[in-house]
């Protein structure tokens, strides 16, 4: 039978959604209805005849109590309230039950009530309503207590959060119905594990150690058997600069072969800049990327990668090549190897460069670098291609416009942020990880630099991606000399924009430096409107006007003063000067740099420049990649046991494990 023909539709048993009470009262020709009622005043007890034109602010009215029967709002001690007061929905009438078949459960449920000196048999529903002001039309507001109705079936939270509280793994349960905008509601749980993981994990899960080992090797099987699988097709003229693998994370597309050109070069002048490397040794090898671009002051190598292809394949080049003849020694290994292949070359540099990402752990970074930093002769430590924990919602942001488009709504934006983040795979890591090494390693750390990408291409890898430079402190030797800055500019608070920085720099012709710091980035200023907008109170303009809030973060963005680290260096040489970038502050002047300006001839001079890992917590210096692993291993363990336990109407759809100390943004 089509909706159209009928004469009436009475529709109840769940909450309705305005949108669907329209688009339903549009298609009827007779009267459509929203009835309430509970099993225990059956068939049911209000009704609201719905109007297309009524907009319901506050969801569909349940009405007002039908013939033979009462509905009224009252306080705890069974009290009338007033109108537009909320109060709980106490139902009487002639459909009222007797009771429960077990007696024990009518205590507070089926009571007495006395209404204008009658005195009443009544149910309490547990709703919270109130009677809406303009018309006294029932509104319904959810639960008092924590009783839910999907899909027809009554779910005590209550019953669902100790059933999976009974896992000796979950320290906390939270069950919660989920409406999104234009989705069926949903049972969903988050909960929180034992901080000793090790002891509350169930039985099959694994320790952290193994879960550790079992991430690497994911990921050299990743490599193996996707990104270098075809490795021996690589074309010899393009060795070094092959760029297998690098596709875009926005989009999965390639990145175009000028900008990883000029992202390799940034990443190899980086390296020169602080000593032109003798001995090298290098993790995470690939298909020798680094290696065939080093200087011709090379005098050995040693790489490791835990891929046997890629080892392969750069063995058999660097035996081709006259430059590398009895220069390089390869093995198939990570960094935790180091000591098993036997004595090193003493190297002066060693290179991690875009690598550190599919480490599991950031204490498997910190292990990795306090192992480094014990390594003979060695002076820099240079961890290359850094994904940025301080930027990652920027991040996110960029990749969530790229895919939604300038007709997005904020919480589209929202929700893919959200997406995003719960499925990362990959170690991203705060600079303050590194900036804070000197004081937590006072004997191997004697300074660190946070640098940022000098190109010109805006990218995913010249707008959250940086290298961290730690200066190992040797015994014998003297440390590398930090210059410190006795006064600094602060380039919003002073106003400057480009022009006025240009000014600056040319009216110190005589200086040998000039500092300024809190410079906006460029490459992410709409990124950081667009949050702004997304942390503001207000939501979205009305329909037709969506694109309105994205399209005042772009101007906002365009009217701000902010320069790109190749804007700095450009200005830097049309004024006679060099300028040392740091990037050491990204979380706390959101993604801008401070910078040196000098006429320092030679290699690239240390500076001290100011830091923030002093404000943040050791746990928010990096994200949490083994989470997602353990995550899927949790929620299909307690699966299986609220399957066996509960009816399946109550088992969650979704269970979400949270981190300790989560970032409030996931909270």
């Amino acid at each position: 039978m089509a909706i159209e023909s009928l004469e009436n539709l009475f529709a109840g048993g769940e909450r309705m959604r305005p949108e669907d009470a329209a688009r339903a009262s549009r298609l009827l020709k007779g009267g459509f209805y929203h009835v309430y009622g509970p099993t225990e005043n059956t068939t049911y007890s209000t009704i609201c005849q719905i109007s297309y034109t009524e907009p319901y602010a506050n969801g569909v009215p349940v009405g007002g109590a039908i013939s033979n029967s009462g509905a009224l709002v009252m306080d705890a001690r069974q009290r009338l309230v007033p109108l537009g007061v909320m109060g709980e929905l106490v139902v009487t009438g002639d459909g009222l039950a007797r009771g429960y078949t077990d007696p024990t459960l009518n205590r507070d449920r089926f009571i007495e009530v006395t209404v204008d000196g009658e005195t009443l048999k009544a149910y309490r529903t547990g709703d919270r309503v109130r009677y809406r002001p303009t018309d006294g039309q029932l509104e319904f507001f959810g639960r008092l207590d924590h009783q839910i109705k999907l899909r027809g079936n009554r779910i005590e939270l209550g019953e669902v959060e100790h059933a999976i509280r009974r896992d000796t793994a979950v320290d906390e349960a939270v069950a919660l119905l989920r409406t999104a905008e234009g989705e069926d509601p949903e049972l969903v749980s988050f909960i929180t594990l034992h901080r000793d993981r090790t002891q509350a994990l169930p039985n099959g899960h694994t320790s952290t150690a193994d879960e550790e080992a079992e991430q690497v090797g994911a990921w050299a099987d990743h490599f193996d058997a996707g990104t270098y699988a075809d490795v021996e097709t690589i074309d010899p003229a393009r060795l070094g600069r092959d760029f297998v693998g690098w596709t875009s994370m926005y989009d999965g597309s390639t990145i175009d072969r000028g900008e990883m050109n000029e992202w390799l070069d940034d990443t190899m002048a980086a390296i020169e800049a602080g000593g032109r490397p003798a001995n090298v040794c290098e993790i995470g090898t690939g298909t020798g990327m680094i290696l065939f671009n080093l200087p011709d002051s090379l005098q050995s190598y040693v790489g490791l990668d835990p891929s046997a292809a890629a080892v392969a394949f750069v063995k058999r080049m660097a035996a081709a090549h006259p430059t590398f003849a009895g220069k390089v020694q390869l093995h198939v290994g990570t960094a935790t190897d180091l000591e098993q292949i036997g004595p090193l070359n003493s190297p002066d540099v060693i290179v991690i460069n875009s690598v550190a990402q599919y480490f599991p752990t950031a204490e498997y970074l910190s292990d990795t670098v306090a192992q480094l930093l014990q390594v003979d002769g060695v002076q820099r430590v240079f961890f290359g291609d850094m994904r940025s924990w301080a930027l990652y919602r920027e991040f996110g942001t960029t990749k969530a416009l790229h895919a939604l488009g300038d007709a997005t709504t904020k919480e589209a934006v929202r929700a893919h942020l959200a997406s995003t983040e719960e499925a990362e795979e990959e170690l991203l890591v705060d600079p303050a990880f590194f900036t804070r090494l000197p004081a937590l390693l006072p004997n191997a750390v004697s300074h660190v630099e946070i640098l940022p990408k000098r190109m010109e291409a805006a990218n995913e890898l010249s707008c959250y991606r940086y290298a961290a430079v730690i200066h190992a402190r040797q015994l014998g030797t003297p440390p590398p000399q930090v210059l410190d800055v006795d006064a600094w500019t602060d380039f919003t608070a002073a106003g400057l924009d480009r022009e006025g920085l240009r000014r600056l720099l040319h009216t110190s012709a005589e200086s040998q430096l000039l500092a300024v710091s809190n410079i906006t980035n460029a490459k992410t200023a709409v990124e950081r409107y667009v949050i702004d907008s997304l942390d503001a109170e207000s939501e979205d303009a009305p329909v037709g006007e969506k694109g309105d809030w994205l399209s005042s973060a772009r101007k906002s963005a365009r009217d701000c003063c902010a320069l790109s680290a190749h804007d700095l260096e450009h200005l830097a040489r049309e004024a006679g000067f060099r300028v040392e970038i740091s990037w050491a502050r990204q979380r706390s002047i959101r993604g801008g740099f401070d910078a040196v300006f000098h006429r320092m001839e030679g290699l690239r001079p240390l500076f001290r420049f100011p830091t923030d890992h002093e404000t943040c917590r050791e746990d928010s210096l990096a994200n949490h990649p083994l989470h997602r692993q353990l995550s899927q291993k949790i929620e299909g363990h307690l699966r299986a046991a609220l399957q066996a336990a509960l009816p399946a109407y109550m088992v969650p759809s979704r269970i979400q494990v949270l981190r300790p100390n989560a970032s409030e943004r996931q909270r």
